[in-house]
C-alpha cells in the first residue's frame, strides 16, 4: 500500500481492525479488496498499518502470513498499530479455533488518518475520548429490514 502523509499531527488517528472470514466455497479473490484498500490509502483516508492472512488446512493447522506493515507515521502511529495487531491477534486466534478446514481469514489494521487532525484539536482543547464504537453494516441492514449481502 502507498502511505499518504496527511499533515503533521501530535496524535495518530483512531486505529481499527477488521477480521473477515472466507469459507472454502466462497473465496473469489479478484484483487478488488486490494484495489479498494489502495484507493483509501492513496486518498489519505486511511493508513494501512498491517495486513494478515490466516488459512486452515485439512489437518487443522493454521498458517498466518503477515502481508505488510507500514513504516510511515511516526512512533505514536507505530505503537497504536502494534497494539491494534495485538488486539486483532486475540480475535484471530478465537476465529481460527472454530473455522472449518479450507477457510481463509483476512485481517486489516488501519489508522483513520482523516480523524488525526480533529483528534489532536480535541486533545489540545482539553478533551478526551470517553467512548468509541462501531456499528457493523450487517446490524444496520437488520435494523432497517433490508437484505444484506450474501
Amino acid at each position: 500500500m502507498t502511505v499518504t502523509e496527511v499533515g503533521t499531527h501530535d496524535q495518530p488517528g483512531p486505529v481499527e481492525y477488521l477480521v473477515v472470514e472466507f469459507p472454502p466455497d466462497r473465496q473469489e479473490f479478484t484483487g478488488e479488496m486490494a484495489l479498494e484498500l489502495q484507493r483509501l490509502s492513496d486518498a489519505g483516508t486511511v493508513r494501512i498499518l498491517r495486513l494478515l492472512r490466516a488459512e486452515k488446512d485439512a489437518a487443522g493447522t493454521v498458517a498466518v502470513r503477515d502481508l505488510g506493515v507500514s513504516e510511515a507515521g511516526g512512533t505514536a502511529a507505530a505503537m497504536a498499530g502494534d497494539f491494534a495487531v495485538f488486539m486483532a491477534s486475540d480475535d484471530l486466534a478465537e476465529v481460527t479455533q472454530r473455522m472449518p478446514s479450507g477457510t481463509v481469514v483476512g485481517v486489516v489494521v488501519w489508522e483513520n488518518t482523516w480523524a488525526a487532525g480533529f483528534a489532536g484539536a480535541a486533545i489540545r482543547a482539553g478533551g478526551q475520548v470517553v467512548a468509541h464504537g462501531r456499528i457493523p453494516a450487517a446490524a444496520l441492514t437488520i435494523a432497517t429490514g433490508e437484505a444484506g449481502p450474501d
